[in-house]
């Protein structure tokens, strides 16, 4: 069982979400379809144990990332934590899930669909987010599990990325760790707006603003 961990502000509990015309994916429950308050925002974020097909032993895992349920049978996480495989498995559970389908949105970002029926699932809201807006996630940094942070987004900064050249990413003042890549970021609203793909030494995390299409999205929430 998950225990609850964070500390969110009056501010925080009572903002309201921003739209900007971007993709959407309204976050629910199966039983009620309310939007995610902060204990389904928990619920719906995990840990997930990689694997390898190619590797020689398809059972031993090679690595662990996290990632958010967005949908009944759906999980968004960052595509650079899976690799030559169709399995993954979910906190500690021994069970390991099959996908069924990759949703990418060519910014790091995937969307799999797995052989479980989710209760309780957030939303994505693609937009920008706002200098100094506050934000939260649950990861899994090294050894240690289901851990909170909050901190806020500064900026858009131009980092260093492959063969020595630089790519502009949204730069959050957030403490992350190897194995809270994929992690969902919350607003205040509930809503994931960022995912995890790097940080630094300077609490800077980077991530790449989502850019699923919202034909993507709404086959989320489609599949049965």
């Amino acid at each position: 069982m998950k225990i609850v961990k964070y500390a969110l502000s009056a501010l925080m509990l009572s903002a309201v979400l921003f739209l900007y015309g971007n993709a959407t994916l309204a976050g629910n429950t199966a039983e009620s379809g309310v939007n995610v308050n902060v204990e389904m925002q928990h619920a719906a974020t995990h840990r997930l144990t990689l694997y390898d097909m190619l590797s020689g032993n398809v059972r031993k895992p090679v690595g662990y990332c996290s990632g958010t349920v967005v949908g009944p049978h759906a999980i968004l996480t960052a595509q650079h934590c899976f690799k030559n495989s169709n399995l993954v498995g979910l906190d500690d559970d021994k069970t390991l899930l099959h996908i069924s389908e990759a949703l990418l949105d060519g910014n790091d970002h995937v969307i799999y669909i797995v052989d479980r029926a989710f209760m309780t699932w957030t939303g994505i809201n693609e937009r920008q987010p706002i200098s100094k807006e506050l934000v939260h996630f649950w990861g899994n940094p090294g050894d240690s599990i289901d851990v909170y942070r909050d901190g806020y987004y500064k900026s858009m900064c131009t980092v260093p990325y492959y063969d020595n050249g630089q790519t502009s990413l949204q730069c959050f003042v957030l403490s992350t760790y190897k194995g809270d890549s994929g992690s969902g970021v919350f607003d205040a609203a509930g809503s994931v707006i960022a995912v995890i793909s790097m940080g630094d030494i300077s609490a800077r995390m980077q991530a790449f603003p989502l850019a699923f299409t919202q034909e993507q999205l709404n086959a989320v929430t489609d599949i049965k």
